[in-house]
C-alpha cells in the first residue's frame, strides 16, 4: 500500500522484534541476501547523496526486496513494524537509535539507508498512536496516517530505489 505506512508500527500489537530472521516462514531469498551482504557492504552516504541517488544503495534495495512486500511474517514492512514497536516506550517515546540498531541487525541494511525509515517511524510515534492502536500496524487507519511521509522516505532512500510496500490487513 503506502511507503511510509510500512514504517510505523503500532506499539500495542504484541509483536516480537527479536529473532526476526530465525522466525518460521523466513524466505530463502532474504536469508541468501543477508548472507551475501553481511561480509561487505558498498560504500554509503556522501557518494550516493552527491550523485543524487539517495541514502540507499542497490545492495540495500536487494535486501529489502528479498524480504518482500505485504504484511506477513518476515516481510520488510513487518520487520519495520516490529523494530518500531521495540523502539517505542510510553515514558521515553520513540528511540531512534534503538530503531536503527534493530533494523540494521535484522536486515543488514546500511545505517544510512535505515535512517530513511526512521522518518516515518518517528512521525507515526508522534502523530498516529491512536489510529494505529485501535486498529493494527497494517490497518487502513494507521497506513493512511503515516502516508504523509511517503514522499520524504522515498526521496531519502533515492528515487531509483524500489521499497517494498505494505498491504492492508
Amino acid at each position: 500500500m503506502m511507503l511510509a505506512s510500512l514504517v510505523f508500527l503500532t506499539l500495542f500489537t504484541g509483536l516480537e522484534a527479536e529473532g526476526l530472521r530465525e522466525a518460521p516462514g523466513a524466505g530463502k531469498n532474504a536469508t541468501s541476501a543477508l548472507n551475501a551482504t553481511a561480509a561487505t557492504h558498498p560504500q554509503e552516504g556522501a557518494a550516493a547523496t552527491a550523485a543524487g541517488q539517495g541514502m540507499c544503495t542497490k545492495a540495500d534495495e536487494t535486501l529489502m526486496t528479498a524480504f518482500g512486500s505485504g504484511s506477513g511474517q518476515n516481510s520488510f514492512p513487518r520487520i519495520l513494524s516490529d523494530c518500531g514497536k521495540k523502539s517505542f516506550n510510553i515514558f521515553t517515546g520513540f528511540r531512534n537509535n534503538d530503531f536503527l540498531r534493530c533494523l540494521v541487525d535484522n536486515t543488514q541494511l546500511a545505517r544510512s539507508c535505515a535512517s530513511c525509515f526512521s522518518i516515518s517511524a518517528q512521525y507515526g510515534a508522534s502523530n498516529c498512536k491512536w489510529s494505529c492502536f485501535w486498529g493494527s500496524w497494517c490497518g487502513k487507519g494507521c497506513l493512511n496516517c503515516v502516508a504523509v511521509k511517503n514522499a520524504e522516505v522515498q526521496a531519502c532512500a533515492g528515487s531509483n530505489i524500489a521499497i517494498p510496500s505494505t498491504s492492508s490487513c
